[in-house]
């Protein structure tokens, strides 16, 4: 009797190992399989409900792309060309704004790590009284292109005038994207 007893919860034991146990782990994974899909169909709904607002935001950024593109040099000019274009822009602000134009230098053109664009770096010296250095400068950053003003030092050039000197940093795009 007592061996029936023991078979019989024996039998009861490899049952539940080996039936009843990975039953309810099939019953775990279906649950989370099941709120993965919900979640999903969630995504997709708001997808679909929002479809012409994310297409206009997506335009707009587009547009916006363009207009950031058209701030770089394009890849057709070719280095120099671009650097006398901003070292001439740099001497038309100077005397616009009644600003000596020293001297200027251009740098050696550098890529980028990302690989997407070219530096093209130009350091000048420029010399001016207080009110017209900052209307240069103001002048300078509303070039229609992307520059960047770095290393700037200055200097008193007789009690009245200051001496300004600093680098100039063009981007040049390296490619063309494709449309």
């Amino acid at each position: 009797m007592v061996d029936k007893k023991v078979i019989i919860i024996l039998l009861l034991l490899v049952g539940y190992i080996f039936f009843i146990k990975p039953k309810a782990e099939n019953i775990e994974s279906m649950v989370q399989e099941l709120a993965f899909i919900q979640q999903k169909i969630s995504k997709e709904e708001y997808l679909k409900k929002n479809k012409e607002k994310i297409l206009k935001d997506i335009d707009k950024m587009l547009q916006i792309a363009q207009k950031n593109k058209q701030k770089f040099f394009s890849p057709q000019i070719n280095n120099s060309e671009a650097l006398g274009k901003i070292l001439e822009y740099l001497k038309n602000s100077a005397l616009k704004n009644n600003i000596e134009f020293l001297t200027s230098q251009w740098g050696e053109p550098v890529e980028d790590e990302t690989g997407n664009f070219m530096k093209l770096p130009i350091s000048v010296v420029v010399r001016g009284d207080p009110p017209d250095i900052n209307k240069y400068l103001q002048d300078v950053y509303s070039y229609n292109k992307l520059i960047k003003i770095d290393k700037v030092t200055f200097g008193i050039y007789r009690k009245e005038k200051i001496n300004l000197s600093f680098s100039v940093i063009g981007y040049k795009l390296l490619k063309e994207e494709k449309k």
